[in-house]
């Protein structure tokens, strides 16, 4: 069974847990909320950092990052926000995301220039969460008259919803 690399680190903090966790709940587990237990847990880190290809002249600090085994599905979680701008964020942990048959991120676009070229495909999802990818979904109120909303899209009218 092919094994399937996912990450999540562009998440609000109650995306998998309803409240926040620290790196004892990857560590130990058992107690609310069970995030992973024992086997569960590939790797962790206490306190991870993860260099940018080029991306950006600096290391990104995570904090505590895990990649844990639930249900045949691999996971990279980190306890920090971060925008999976290439590829570094998973092979610091381990994963090779070339290696993957899928990989799925929630993120928005700019994962694009490093993954694209190593995807037969990108497929675009609608998730729950603070950004809308559909721009036509926001509430804009102080917008000029004709803005497009999208590439080719709407144009903006107020009074509109």
């Amino acid at each position: 069974m092919a094994r399937i690399a996912i990450g999540g680190f562009l998440h609000e903090t109650n995306c998998f847990v309803p409240m926040r966790t620290g790196y004892e709940h990857y560590a130990r587990g058992g107690d609310f909320p069970p995030l992973a237990r024992g086997d569960e847990v590939i790797e962790r880190t206490r306190g991870s950092s993860c260099g940018m290809s080029g991306f950006l002249d600096e290391k990104i600090d995570l904090g505590p990052t895990a990649l844990l085994s639930i249900g045949g599905v691999d996971i990279v979680t980190a306890s920090r926000r971060m925008q999976a701008f290439d590829q570094d964020i998973f092979k610091h942990i381990g994963v090779q995301p070339s290696a993957q048959k899928i990989l799925v991120l929630k993120s928005t676009c700019h994962f694009r220039a490093d993954f694209q070229p190593i995807a037969e495909a990108i497929l675009i999802a609608v998730a729950p969460g603070a950004h809308l990818v559909d721009s036509t979904q926001h509430p804009f109120r102080h917008l000029r008259p004709g803005v497009r909303l999208s590439p080719m899209g709407p144009e903006f009218r107020p009074g509109k919803e």
